[in-house]
């Protein structure tokens, strides 16, 4: 299960419960720990990168590893850099 998933919905449309607003896109963020960046998720991760985003080109995917501190502010303008792209109107 993904960290954060984010989603832009068509025409800047807010979710409003009950209400059908289609996603436009869809970003994954996944957070992992150096000491859980095993095989098994490299395996996951493959299986993301290599097969699932093909197939569905409106979903993109990021990762940020930690090297054991459980700090994540290293990651941080690398993280608002792909939410501001994210955001950016599609031509």
């Amino acid at each position: 299960m993904p960290h954060f998933l984010i989603l832009k919905r068509k025409g800047d449309k807010r979710y409003i419960k009950e209400k059908n607003i289609l996603i436009q896109k869809a970003l994954i963020i996944e957070t992992k720990d150096q000491i859980y960046y095993n095989d098994l998720f490299r395996a996951k991760e493959k299986f993301i990168k290599e097969e699932f985003l093909k197939e569905n080109l409106h979903i993109s995917y990021k990762s940020f590893i930690d090297n054991g501190t459980n700090n994540f502010k290293k990651h941080l303008n690398r993280f608002r850099e792909i939410l501001r792209n994210f955001g950016q109107k599609q031509a």
